[in-house]
């Protein structure tokens, strides 16, 4: 008995040592010093974090840029063809004729023009080709939409200040290679218009 009772002393003993080296050893850590961290390579990983987050945001501004760009360029490509040729483009749309049907104006379509919903129109000039396309997001920013222009063509606009009985509004205009852009801000909305740009 007297044996059971010395073992049983002697573990309580050990685990006791055991708990008193466990506390001096976490009470002897100390924090963990942030700039000498820094100087092993922590601000290393922090730079490689930050960069290829900068990396991948510039990689969706560039793709951003490239859809923009190829919508843009899907509306300026009904200009100059004609109803035969334009009925094959952004799904067809449906014809727009005078009251008395006679004379075919242009065609009306519905698309998407940066992210919104959009109905795009046509107008024909004497010779039946495309000479104007305008498009009237729904919902969308002017400031976005100008600044996204502004991405695809590089260039930053004419502006001009328009006011007649009707509305107040001002015009932002841009020369793309040949492509005249009109972006129309109003009280109503904004359209944007696509025409060869004048010589």
């Amino acid at each position: 008995m007297n044996s059971i009772r010395k073992m049983l002393i002697k573990c309580a003993g050990v685990r006791m040592t055991c708990i008193f080296l466990a506390a001096v050893v976490l009470g002897g850590c100390t924090p963990r010093n942030v700039t000498k961290g820094m100087e092993q390579g922590e601000a290393y990983d922090a730079v490689i974090s930050v960069k290829g987050k900068q990396e991948k945001t510039q990689e969706m501004l560039s793709d951003r840029v490239a859809s923009d760009s190829k919508q843009l360029l899907e509306l300026a490509g009904l200009l100059g063809k004609t109803d035969e040729e334009a009925a094959g483009l952004l799904g067809g749309g449906t014809e727009n004729r005078t009251e008395d049907g006679e004379l075919l104006v242009g065609r009306d379509y519905e698309t998407e023009f940066f992210g919104k919903s959009c109905s795009v129109h046509t107008s024909y000039d004497d010779a039946g080709t495309v000479w104007l396309a305008l498009a009237e997001p729904q919902d969308a920013d002017a400031d976005e939409v100008r600044e996204r222009i502004e991405a695809v063509t590089g260039n930053k606009p004419k502006e001009t200040l328009e006011e007649d009985d009707a509305d107040f509004g001002k015009t932002l205009e841009w020369n793309w290679g040949g492509i005249g852009i009109s972006l129309y801000e109003s009280e109503g909305g904004i359209s944007i218009s696509l025409s060869l740009a004048q010589e």
